[in-house]
């Protein structure tokens, strides 16, 4: 009786199909209660001209494990673009690892990667990185803080050099967005850096197709 209940046992555990992974992102960004001499990809929400505050989302592109990556099967998931994504099919082209390739490029529900230099994944969407969001802050407009724009207003082109302007033009910039006036501006995709004493010193806007 015991070698019997010890087959059945034996069978039972055979039976149960193995776990299926679900891999996440690695944490590439430390937590900071001050943000000095500190940079960072970011989105530019709102600023409140009452308490001369800007907020802002500070944000940090998805990265995997490549062997991790590589190693995902149907039957596995990926948790991307704050979802968790079943992979129904693996594919490779042009550089890219797939999931769920469709008929169209970057289809909803697809999760495409290729490797940045450090070897790693990086998941992509239109030719930029998907983000994830680390933390929401509030920091000061100073009259001294910089915009850096590498793209041309008037037809979207990436410039040569950026262009320089100052505090009050970052706010005006964005006002005329929300009003339509000029549509062809976004703080959706820029870098902050933070000086020494934890003031936002520059804004820099960088280029990306299809924005």
């Amino acid at each position: 009786m015991r070698k019997m209940i010890i087959l059945l046992s034996t069978l039972l555990l055979l039976a149960v199909p193995a776990s299926a992974t679900v891999l996440t992102a690695m944490a590439t960004e430390p937590y900071m209660e001050v943000y000095a001499l500190y940079s960072c990809y970011a989105r530019i929400l709102d600023y409140n001209s009452e308490t001369n505050l800007l907020k802002i989302a500070l944000i940090t592109p998805e990265v995997f494990p490549k062997a991790d990556a590589e190693a995902l099967t149907v039957g596995d998931s990926i948790y991307s673009g704050g979802r968790e994504v079943s992979i129904t099919s693996v594919s490779h082209e042009d550089g890219y690892l797939i999931f769920n390739k469709g008929e169209g490029e970057f289809e909803d529900g697809s999760v495409w990667l290729a490797e940045d230099l450090n070897g790693n994944y990086r998941t992509y969407d239109w030719h930029d990185y998907v983000y994830t969001e680390l933390a929401q802050i509030e920091v000061p407009l100073t009259s001294s803080l910089l915009l850096l724009d590498n793209i041309n207003p008037e037809s979207g082109d990436i410039l040569e050099k950026p262009t320089v302007h100052s505090s009050a033009d970052l706010i005006r910039m964005m006002e005329e967005a929300a009003r339509g006036t000029d549509p062809g501006f976004s703080a959706n995709n820029v870098l902050v850096i933070f000086n020494s004493e934890g003031q936002l010193a520059v804004v820099e806007r960088y280029y990306v197709p299809w924005q």
